[in-house]
């Protein structure tokens, strides 16, 4: 699948979906380092998070003095199932780099 694919795939980012990633962003502005995303089932919260990534990792020199490939992402879920589903859903939509996928259980 090449790029052109893939960014027709990706789905819009919806109103609600642009003020939670205006939220994370000034957390990031306000030194908060970590940041969770709580929204319903089918709300689109792993394109989000992984969009909020991907924009971290980009500004990360500026957000975080830090060179991109310095920072990492853990993607914790409850099932490995999840996890599999996180890692399709980055790869295909966003590609976002440094992710680890850790598993609770």
């Amino acid at each position: 699948m090449d790029r052109r694919t893939k960014l027709a795939r990706a789905p819009e980012i919806r109103p609600y979906q642009q003020r939670i990633l205006a939220k994370v962003k000034e957390s990031w502005e306000t030194n908060l380092k970590s940041v969770l995303i709580h929204s319903p089932p089918g709300s689109g919260k792993s394109y989000l998070g992984f969009a909020a990534c991907k924009e971290m990792i980009e500004n990360a020199p500026r957000l975080f003095k830090c060179k991109p490939e310095e920072v990492g992402v853990c993607w914790v879920a409850m099932r490995r199932n999840l996890l599999i589903q996180a890692e399709r859903e980055n790869l295909d939509l966003v590609n976002c780099p440094n992710v680890e996928y850790v598993s609770m259980f």
